[in-house]
């Protein structure tokens, strides 16, 4: 009894936590991957759209930056980074923010990479819920 009594509270609490999301309309995901811009680095865009309008996105760019100034992706410092260039990580940009944005900022760049990011969601306020 106490084992039915479980599985249909563990039942209960993930039918709570669906319906929800159900009940405020189907949401869709889709993700891109593509050249940014130049050939040194790549990016990765998510967006969720729920009932045809953007609820939420995620954008985020990869290229190699120096290793032990950068934290580098998942990994790095096993077999996937063994054929890195030496004395370079694949890094994220966005975990790499502050760095990044200091070299941005030393080649006349005003605007750092999370500021950026933000504007991009407080400019599209509609988008966003």
């Amino acid at each position: 009894m106490k084992k039915l009594l479980t599985a249909v509270l563990a039942a209960l609490m993930a039918l709570c936590l669906i319906l929800p999301a159900v009940a405020e309309g189907e949401v869709t995901i889709g993700q891109a991957l593509y050249a940014a811009h130049g050939t040194k680095c790549f990016a990765v865009l998510t967006v969720a759209m729920q009932d045809g309008v953007i609820a939420d996105a995620y954008i985020d760019e990869f290229q190699f930056m120096t290793a032990g100034e950068a934290v580098g992706v998942p990994n790095s410092d096993a077999d996937f980074g063994q054929s890195y260039p030496e004395g370079k990580v694949l890094a994220s940009k966005r975990e790499n923010a502050e760095m990044y944005s200091a070299n941005m900022a030393a080649a006349g760049s005003t605007v750092a990479l999370d500021a950026s990011n933000s504007r991009i969601r407080v400019s599209a306020p509609h988008c966003f819920k």
